[in-house]
């Protein structure tokens, strides 16, 4: 009797974390008898293309890679003829589908100049700001007298004489105005409430084929589920891959795609500076690229530094670390089609690769990571999985309640944590000390320098800001005049200086060398705040 494709697609699921040779040839047995079906429709072909991508990522040997390969080019030609005819799989990242929501200013610009895709208008949200309102700042004197007409967006267009398929290159120039604003800018476009429509022009744009393999694909004999977490976090890094610079745009633009075709964005991917790219090749197929932010894209203080882990070439986490000399807030995302592989493992390789490269003492995490305000992360027992690796409670009382749970769960291997009991652990942030008990914060120096504007300015903050920097140039004796992206850092780490006193002059000198380093190299903008902080 001829086996339905439910059932075979069943069966390779079930099969799909085995590796055993038994399982594995049932593997590609299932998957030739699939491929002699015809494809399902609707979220059975989701499911199924989802499915191969986890075997894709965590494949039991070359055969069974290459018929999971055979199946999603399969999958690709179809859409290919069939997505012409109806929209069902937009927002899928299936190859050829649409994906339909809001980006901002910057990605939908790039997006407009890449080959890869067609990017158009879709539609109007509702608007927290109309287009009267913002165009009155940015269109030639003479036109602006339109704005105060309390025209509608598309009357507006009409008006202007802006033809329905110039009208997203037209509203992306005239916000591209405010280029040198560039939070004003983000927030005039935001309040538009634009959606566009990102359609893939060849399969590459694609859940299915963006990838980045620099290296041999890894097969699978088991899924490591055991380990010894901390020795893996310690363990120092291969150096980074030495990549062309045809080949760092390329990982780039697959950093920016793999959100893309997800509805999703972070702004260390969309504002990625290219010279802070690197590309980490780890173990059984891991690879892990960091990247920071454009110098007027960076935070006060602070480095916010992506990262995007690929496995066995395909994008299967993203997140990012908030850091701070020896201390850096975590988060970290698996994409659907990847959980249930190594995730505890694939976690743990990231927080070795920022730890070697930015030398982090102190690990934190949000309590949404483990289930605050997100009750599947409850209900998954997130809190656990985080504990298991060496997180715990910041607050001395839930981390005695979560020792003694601990004590339960494995004195009683039936005994499960009760919601409630999860839901209290997210009153609190977890973390993971290293070597540095809880070293300082950002925050520690920002409420300094707020209680400096008040006591010593009066609230004045651009008498402030200005005084703190005359004050630091004298204090430095710097001669040479600062670079615009320089002279951002500069009011920051003078405003820092002024609230903490500083006066010491090698922590001056180390000031000086850092105000020069952040727009320029995180990572040595890295070495001597850490430097800076320790004295």
């Amino acid at each position: 009797m001829k086996v339905s494709f439910a059932s075979a697609m069943t069966g390779l699921k079930d099969l799909s974390g085995l590796f055993d040779p038994t399982s594995n040839e049932k593997k590609a047995a299932l998957l030739k008898v699939l491929s002699t079906h015809a494809l399902p429709a609707g979220k059975k072909l989701i499911d199924y293309h989802d499915l191969l991508l986890y075997i894709c990522a965590y494949p039991g040997g070359k055969a069974i890679n290459e018929l999971a390969e055979n199946e999603l080019k399969r999958i690709s030609q179809t859409m290919k003829r069939l997505y012409k005819y109806h929209d069902r799989y937009d927002d899928t990242g299936l190859p050829y589908a649409k994906t339909v929501t809001r980006y901002s200013h910057d990605l939908v610009r790039w997006l407009r100049t890449r080959p890869e895709c067609k990017v158009e208008f879709d539609s109007w949200g509702e608007p927290s700001v109309s287009m009267n309102s913002i165009l009155k700042f940015t269109l030639p004197a003479p036109e602006r007298e339109r704005t105060y007409m309390g025209l509608s967006n598309e009357d507006l267009m009409d008006m202007l004489k802006v033809k329905k398929e110039k009208r997203l290159d037209f509203i992306l120039a005239e916000l591209g105005k405010c280029d040198k604003q560039p939070l004003l800018k983000d927030h005039l476009f935001d309040s538009l409430n634009l959606y566009v429509s990102v359609k893939g022009t060849d399969e590459k744009l694609s859940r299915t084929y963006n990838r980045f393999l620099s290296r041999p694909v890894f097969y699978h004999q088991e899924l490591l589920k055991q380990f010894d977490h901390t020795s893996l976090i310690a363990s120092p890094l291969p150096p980074p891959v030495k990549l062309t610079l045809i080949q760092t745009e390329q990982l780039a633009a697959t950093i920016k795609y793999s959100l893309t075709v997800t509805a999703r964005e972070t702004d260390p991917s969309t504002f990625l500076d290219l010279s802070s790219l690197r590309l980490y090749e780890l173990d059984r197929g891991i690879s892990i690229a960091l990247y920071g932010m454009t110098p007027s894209r960076q935070l006060p203080l602070e480095s916010y530094v992506g990262f995007t882990l690929f496995k066995n070439g395909l994008p299967a986490s993203y997140g990012g670390s908030w850091i701070f000399g020896r201390r850096a807030m975590f988060g970290i995302n698996v994409f659907e089609a990847f959980r249930g592989g190594e995730s505890g493992y694939v976690m743990c390789q990231v927080l070795r690769t920022y730890r070697q490269v930015f030398n982090i003492g102190f690990f934190e995490v949000e309590p949404y990571q483990f289930g605050g305000g997100n009750p599947d992360g409850i209900r998954t027992g997130a809190f656990w999985f985080y504990y298991r690796y060496g997180f715990r409670p910041v607050d001395k009382t839930l981390n005695k309640l979560a020792a003694s749970e601990s004590k339960k769960i494995k004195a009683d291997k039936k005994y499960r944590s009760s919601y409630e009991t999860l839901e209290s652990f997210t009153a609190s942030n977890m973390a993971l000390e290293i070597d540095a008990p809880s070293p300082p914060s950002v925050t520690s120096f920002s409420e300094m320098i707020t209680d400096m504007m008040q006591k010593r300015y009066d609230g004045d903050r651009e008498k402030g800001e200005n005084d703190c920097v005359v004050q630091f140039t004298i204090l430095s004796g710097a001669v040479r005049k600062p670079s615009e992206d320089e002279k951002r850092v500069l009011k920051e780490f003078a405003l820092m200086s002024a609230a903490a006193q500083i006066t010491d002059k090698e922590k001056i000198n180390l000031i000086q060398e850092m105000i020069k380093a952040k727009p320029r190299n995180l990572y040595r903008f890295q070495q001597l705040l850490i430097r800076f902080l320790d004295k």
